[in-house]
């Protein structure tokens, strides 16, 4: 079973010198996405595309924009 080192963090329990991009880039996109008004942000456009459903007829166009929007960020 793995264990959950933060990134960067060793099985040693060392830190390496240098934080390669990556590394940077995934505490930065964690840090951000963790944020009470990143879920607060996601939620208002699950409502607001919800809201509009009868507006738009529940069309597959419809459909489609929250479908391609959550693949997009989850990816």
């Amino acid at each position: 079973m793995r264990s959950s080192l933060p990134i960067g963090v060793h099985a040693t329990g060392d830190h390496r010198g240098e934080s390669s991009l990556f590394a940077r880039m995934a505490n930065a996109t964690a840090s951000w996405s963790g944020k009470p008004v990143t879920f607060l942000t996601a939620f208002g456009i699950v409502v607001v595309w919800a809201v509009s459903g009868p507006i738009f007829r529940y069309s597959d166009t419809w459909q489609l924009v929250i479908n391609t929007g959550t693949t997009i960020v989850t990816f």
